[in-house]
């Protein structure tokens, strides 16, 4: 598994909450990932895939604007199946959340991790996602593409974001990511 992101960005939230107090429509300000900060710059937004076997994942995001993916949302999601199956769980369901979103269901069976991906048009029913069902990789290639994703954006982030990178790694990264 490998995980591509570019061109991050950041924006103030609480701008965004001023304009609307002001009721004036709320607009997205792109600032750079330098201005991100622990008091009012939470999301982490820019390009993103995840590509398994060589194979493009399918992502449900922002059609309109794929720049815009919320990146913050996948590390944290990521995480928590990383930190998941390390504990010995073997299968992770994890979902957008939205209506017409995705699911993705992890399933590990010893050395190999299994990806299936669904479309959730309502709470009781998923439409398979041709082509991604029970997609095979090993755990180790999830395992390395994760960490080396996370350790990429911490150090971006550390070294660009010093007054932010705190909001998504409250402590340092072992030296054996």
């Amino acid at each position: 598994m490998r995980i591509i992101y570019r061109d991050l960005w950041t924006y103030s939230i609480l701008d965004m909450s001023k304009r609307v107090d002001k009721r004036i429509e709320p607009r997205v300000v792109r600032l750079p990932i330098s201005a991100l900060r622990m008091t009012d710059t939470i999301p982490i937004r820019g390009q993103f895939e995840i590509y398994v076997n060589d194979r493009k994942m399918w992502i449900i995001g922002n059609a309109s604007a794929p720049e815009e993916m919320m990146i913050n949302d996948w590390l944290y999601t990521l995480n928590r199946l990383f930190t998941r199956l390390e504990a010995g769980h073997t299968s992770y369901k994890m979902s957008t959340g939205e209506q017409g979103g995705a699911v993705y269901l992890f399933e590990r069976e010893g050395e190999m991790l299994y990806l299936s991906v669904f479309r959730d048009y309502d709470r009781d029913s998923l439409e398979p996602i041709e082509d991604w069902q029970r997609v095979p990789m090993t755990y180790e290639s999830f395992r390395r593409g994760y960490l080396d994703f996370r350790r990429r954006l911490y150090n971006e982030l550390k070294e660009q974001a010093p007054e932010g990178y705190r909001l998504y790694f409250k402590e340092d990264l072992p030296s054996e990511d």
